[in-house]
């Protein structure tokens, strides 16, 4: 998977000038995180160009245990150097489960 992510990044890169993915919890953030958060994608990736939407389907604060951004931000984020500002979690505290 690691591979297939970089070989995108690449080509987004070289077509857009950045990259784009969206995100959320699960196997595949873990099959993701325990691979690109390492060498050698951590050194050769440069992280300035990668855009993260963070798909979040429990409605649940980002602070919460079931939150996706909470998993997406202990797996992968805290070790990558992503600029704050290219990371989106769609959560709206407005909407509830309930709803």
């Amino acid at each position: 998977l690691a591979n297939f992510v970089t070989r995108c990044y690449l080509d987004a890169v070289e077509e857009r000038g950045r990259f784009t993915i969206s995100v959320t919890g699960g196997k595949a953030l873990d099959l993701l995180a325990r691979a690109i958060t390492k060498e050698p994608y951590l050194s050769f990736v440069d992280w300035r160009k990668w855009f993260v939407f963070i798909l979040e389907e429990r409605c649940v604060p980002l602070t919460s245990p079931c939150s996706s951004y909470r998993m997406v931000d202990e797996m992968f984020l805290r070790h990558l150097r992503i600029p704050e500002l290219q990371v989106f979690p769609a959560y709206d505290p407005e909407v509830r489960l309930d709803e």
